[in-house]
């Protein structure tokens, strides 16, 4: 207990209280400067509100100097008729430092002046003083509402400012718009799209979204992310919209957005899928150039359709056919793609070696460090074709070749080494068909032969 003369141990109020169910507790400070009666009601609350940590002070002024020091304070209850402060100037007072924090007065005089005083300066609840069992469960009940709704409000308050701060280190962009469409969050990346120096994110909040979008994209009425946007927010559908925006910025790239509207506006997500979308046209290249293997007679011509492809239709930088011979690997094809040089590729025999030894996909150069601007720093993949064959390719992007990068190589060599058997087979057949038109023409030259008589 508080009260105007003794105050608690420092200590033992640093320390915040524990509740049954493990959780901290919330902390009710109780204001009054009867201490008979202040005594009275805390045992009458203590009963009722057993999960409710009670401070209690007579001294009304210092609530004002220390409130920090009652610990994390929940509620204030205050009685109204104190000296030298009344329970309006210690409201006052607390509204000045602590404007969300619930305080419920607490007063014998019922009279409308104090209530309308009272709801002027922001009181939360007002209760007149009550003797009875049942006066006490309503006051207990109407703290406990109070304390409640503090504390979800403070708990959403806390989820929503680290769900901010996670989103404005995401690599994705994220807005957050009203329903006038003004922006009321948004990340360093986004800010950058509408150019904002150094992506301030601050100089746009409170801006028409609209209005700004306008200034960057060619068609606002045509645009089809600010067409998805106007959708949804017109019918309260999620939607999402893949593309190219148009935007100053943004030349080629493929932008995906997801749209989610809610009663307060509309979040919105939005990542450069560029690359993924490259993947998908790849793709579709290899699927329809991948026909070429068809008519491939020889090995040697299945090993410049697949460097061909590889840096023709994939786009890696260079790409390489290692088979064996006599033990060890050997180049038998490679390519350079588009303005890559020899210096800047270089084919890792290593790397080519391993993948043919595990019989599986082996990347290279995840260790190396990142390079510096104007130095390239190639990474592999390499995959296993056919029984003795590798398939290298290489990449000089800074970036770490992923997964959808080996399932195309792994696709291309599968498709390789399709045409390789069925080169191998023809040559079986071919071989097969020869010494079967040479046993037949010694059988018949045989036959043509005259018999000798026996003297």
């Amino acid at each position: 207990m508080r009260d105007g003369i003794i105050r608690d141990d420092e200590a033992a109020r640093a320390k915040l209280p524990i509740a049954k169910s493990g959780s901290r507790m919330a902390v009710l400070l109780y204001v009054d400067d009867d201490p008979a009666f202040l005594e009275l009601v805390e045992a009458q609350l203590d009963r009722r509100l057993d999960d409710v940590a009670i401070e209690t002070t007579t001294d009304a002024s210092a609530v004002l100097t220390d409130l920090e020091g009652f610990g994390n304070v929940h509620c204030v209850l205050t009685d109204y008729d104190m000296s030298p402060l009344d329970g309006i100037e210690l409201l006052e007072g607390i509204r000045s430092t602590a404007a969300d924090l619930p305080v419920v007065l607490y007063t014998s005089r019922g009279s409308e002046a104090v209530a309308s005083e009272a709801i002027s300066a922001g009181v939360t609840d007002y209760v007149r003083k009550g003797g009875t069992s049942d006066h006490y469960d309503l006051l207990a009940n109407r703290l406990r509402s109070a304390i409640d709704h503090y504390r979800t409000r403070r708990e959403a308050t806390a989820l929503t400012r680290r769900q901010s701060r996670i989103l404005r280190h995401t690599t994705e962009r994220f807005l957050f718009l009203d329903r006038d469409w003004t922006i009321v969050d948004l990340n360093d990346r986004t800010a950058e799209v509408f150019g904002a120096e150094n992506g301030d994110r601050e100089a746009l909040l409170g801006e028409n979204f609209l209005d700004l979008a306008a200034g960057i994209v060619d068609d606002p009425e045509d645009n089809p992310f600010l067409t998805a946007y106007r959708f949804a927010m017109a019918n309260d559908e999620p939607t999402e919209v893949v593309g190219r925006p148009e935007a100053k910025g943004e030349p080629g790239r493929w932008i995906e957005a997801r749209v989610r509207p809610s009663p307060d506006g509309l979040a919105i997500f939005v990542r450069d899928v560029s690359y993924r979308e490259r993947h998908r046209r790849r793709f579709r290249r290899l699927l329809r150039e991948g026909s070429r293997f068809s008519d491939r007679e020889t090995a040697a011509a299945v090993y410049r359709t697949v460097t061909d492809l590889a840096t023709a239709e994939l786009g890696f930088d260079g790409c390489a056919v290692f088979t064996s011979e006599e033990g060890r690997l050997v180049s038998v094809a490679r390519s350079l793609g588009g303005s890559a040089s020899d210096d800047a590729v270089a084919f890792d025999e290593t790397a080519a070696a391993a993948s043919r030894r595990h019989g599986r996909a082996r990347r290279g150069g995840e260790d190396r460090p990142v390079p510096d601007a104007d130095v390239a720093a190639p990474f592999t993949i390499s995959v296993p074709l056919g029984d003795d064959g590798v398939v290298q390719v290489v990449s000089t992007e800074r970036t770490v070749p992923d997964e959808s990068d080996v399932e195309l190589v792994e696709l291309l060599a599968d498709r390789a080494g399709t045409a390789l058997d069925r080169i191998d087979r023809e040559r079986l057949l071919v071989e097969r068909n020869e010494r079967i038109a040479s046993l037949q023409a010694e059988l018949q030259a045989g036959t043509k032969r005259p018999a000798t008589r026996r003297s």
